[in-house]
């Protein structure tokens, strides 16, 4: 199954690159993201195994092929200096975790952390 997913990205994203950028990138990019989750109801509901790699493909095909133009926005909208900043391609995510941990005690989070993790005993029987 990860075969089929990997020759489908490598495939959508040689024939990507070949095509000039789309006129309207991210109207393209944000439908070929949502239509890979169509293919995973196929894994879902099946235990077939060829309808299995098909979807696969599918969803390797529809989740690599936006990212060539994305790689290419980057590269030419981000300035060099915040580029490692940008490309980590969860901008929210990762801005909004750096600055929460910034502006907040420092202990917090990991005195937390630790408790949550910690393995708790049970009485014995």
């Amino acid at each position: 199954m990860l075969a089929a997913y990997g020759v489908g990205s490598a495939v959508a994203s040689l024939v990507t690159g070949a095509l000039p950028m789309p006129r309207r990138y991210l109207t393209i990019m944000n439908a070929m993201w949502g239509l890979a989750c169509l293919p995973l109801l196929v894994v879902a509901v099946t235990s077939s195994v060829p309808a299995i790699a098909v979807a696969m493909f599918a969803v390797g095909v529809l989740m690599s092929a936006p990212m060539v133009p994305w790689g290419t926005l980057l590269q030419r909208r981000v300035p060099p200096e915040l580029l490692g900043r940008a490309s980590s391609g969860r901008p929210w995510g990762s801005g909004a975790s750096s600055w929460w941990l910034r502006s907040s005690r420092s202990s917090w989070l990991p005195s937390r952390s630790s408790r949550a993790c910690r393995p708790t005993r049970r009485p014995t029987p």
